[in-house]
């Protein structure tokens, strides 16, 4: 089985969301293995709220749901967001979120990471 890269605008780190994609993946082909990302949507864009996600996770986790190999937390020591300006300086610590150009807000089944460029 190939892998891919499943990049969901909605909160999808629940039970019933990783049912989901991971239903998606096999109709696919693909592995049905997932790593959470404990950031953007699924803390609603809180950096605070991760530990409660990461936690959800590792319960998951800990119930046997091999599926999950892992989660990703964003390391902020700086709140909030900044954006990547020419010529403008960075704020050491603040997020910088890029958006890869092979998944631009794509809401489809799953691609395999050869089909996505």
């Amino acid at each position: 089985m190939s892998s891919c890269e499943v990049e969901e605008r909605l909160q999808n780190f629940t039970a019933d969301s990783i049912d989901e994609v991971c239903t998606q993946l096999q109709e696919a082909k693909l592995a049905p293995r997932v790593m959470v990302d404990c950031s953007h949507a699924n803390s609603n864009r809180d950096y605070t709220k991760q530990p409660s996600v990461c936690r959800n996770v590792m319960k998951q986790i800990a119930g046997g749901d091999q599926r999950i190999i892992g989660a990703m937390i964003e390391s902020n020591l700086v709140g909030g967001a900044q954006k990547l300006v020419a010529g403008e300086p960075l704020t050491y610590g603040q997020s910088i979120t890029a958006v890869s150009r092979s998944s631009l807000y794509y809401r489809g089944p799953p691609r395999r990471r050869h089909e996505a460029r």
